[in-house]
């Protein structure tokens, strides 16, 4: 999950391992590739307006790389009016904030039940 709001990252993070996920955080666009990489996640949850960065165009890096490229990316933010157009960014979902708990548990079940894109 990636976000700049760490009392954000904190509250979801523990609502998700309450739920059963294991969840790994970045607040800091310098660690995001890092931590993908070594973090290996099912699904991404990446906010759209980061401090210094649009998460519209680390969703097309992490897209563009052979190594992330599979992962779907959920992005979330406060501001509805960026849904419009999401897909052009190669995301595949949008959750508006504030989240609703059990929509994205249910988004995050989806997408970790979906087989890897890569597996034959």
């Amino acid at each position: 999950m990636v976000d700049d709001d760490a009392d954000f990252l904190f509250t979801i993070k523990s609502v998700l391992i309450d739920n059963g996920f294991i969840v790994d955080t970045v607040e800091c666009q310098d660690d995001i590739y890092k931590s993908i990489l070594i973090f290996a996640p099912q699904v991404i949850i990446l906010d759209i307006n980061l401090n210094g960065s649009d998460g519209r165009n680390i969703c097309r890096g992490l897209k563009n790389h052979f190594k992330t490229q599979d992962i779907p990316i959920i992005f979330c933010s406060g501001d509805a009016k960026l849904r419009e157009g999401f897909d052009q960014y190669l995301a595949e979902d949008f959750i508006e904030k504030p989240l609703e708990v059990k929509m994205l548990i249910e988004r995050l079940n989806y997408f970790c039940s979906l087989p890897p894109l890569s597996a034959s």
